[in-house]
């Protein structure tokens, strides 16, 4: 079967049949196919004067064409890294629960909430500024800056692009 000029397959093997290139972004020669250029211009790179780009797959997603601007003919997006920092990450609270039950286990541990402890007198004569450090809470930051892999599970096919076929006919 003759492909259309420009059709983009997948190949189960590792390299481009005759008279197809696999996705790498190459830059080509306008004057070595002037009808490939004819269609896919440079959306996908090169300065449209001398020279075009086939579209570059390598550890990309290809996603179909729609109504919003990153999802054009030509236009890539998303990230193989992320860094979550404090404006990206939700809303969110970080609660402390305690009881009013007398505490019945010795000691912190992640599965224990904080306790109610008995009542302790002492003569007013006998007070002292109690250290800054003795009770408080810290929530405080967890984590680091460094990117996280963003990548969905994937599976690698080669990406190939007809360089010679029918020109495609508009409907």
């Amino acid at each position: 079967m003759t492909p259309y000029l420009g059709q983009i397959s997948m190949m189960g093997f590792g390299f481009p049949p005759e008279s197809w290139a696999q996705c790498n972004g190459q830059i080509q020669q306008i004057t070595q196919n002037q009808a490939l250029f004819a269609l896919v211009g440079t959306r996908f790179g090169g300065n449209g004067t001398s020279t075009y780009a086939l579209p570059d797959l390598r550890g990309r997603t290809p996603v179909h064409l729609g109504a919003s601007y990153s999802s054009q003919v030509g236009v890539a997006g998303g990230l193989e890294q992320v860094t979550i920092t404090e404006s990206t990450m939700g809303a969110h609270i970080h609660p402390v629960y305690a009881s009013s039950s007398p505490a019945d286990k010795g000691g912190p541990k992640n599965d224990r909430i904080l306790a109610e402890t008995p009542d302790i007198y002492c003569s007013p004569d006998n007070l002292t500024t109690m250290n800054s450090q003795a009770v408080g809470f810290n929530g405080g930051s967890n984590g680091s800056a460094t990117p996280h892999a963003n990548m969905q599970p994937s599976l690698t096919i080669n990406f190939c692009i007809a360089l010679d076929g029918v020109f495609p006919p508009r409907n």
